[in-house]
């Protein structure tokens, strides 16, 4: 069987939108664990 030129195209921009997605959701819980957090020092502190 063959594989397509189009499903590895979309399988490519399906894992890359995977990874923007995991890179936002990593920043995006920094910046909300340092908004909440009453002590700075331990925004960061997993």
């Amino acid at each position: 069987m063959r594989t397509s030129y189009r499903d590895i195209a979309l399988l490519a921009c399906c894992q890359a939108l995977l990874l923007i997605n995991n890179s936002g959701l990593i920043a995006m819980n920094a910046l909300v664990g340092y908004a909440l957090v009453e002590n700075k020092a331990f925004a960061t502190l997993g």
